[in-house]
């Protein structure tokens, strides 16, 4: 574990949320979900969990599994990752 960790041996887990800019949607139900009042710009979440000594305890197949996203997709429904998101399955 890191130096500056020592202090906090009981710490499993550090979380962040990460935000990327996105398009503004047209619907004004969905501006209500992403827009942001103190940014004055829409922005899509998500949240980040690493291990004190770096590792990221979830790959991406777990978090993707654990997102519960797949259930609401049927199978005619195609999803697109980033080319190092190995979802195959």
């Amino acid at each position: 574990m890191p130096e500056v960790f020592q202090g906090y041996s009981d710490t499993q887990i550090i979380l962040d949320c990460t935000e990327i800019r996105c398009q503004t949607p047209s619907s004004l139900l969905l501006q209500s979900e992403v827009f942001l009042n103190y940014k004055s710009h829409c922005t899509c979440k998500g949240l980040i969990g690493m291990a004190p000594h770096g590792a990221v305890p979830s790959g991406d197949k777990e978090i993707l599994k654990q997102s519960g996203i797949v259930a609401i997709l049927n199978p005619s429904m195609a999803i697109m990752v980033d080319k190092g998101f190995l979802v195959e399955d």
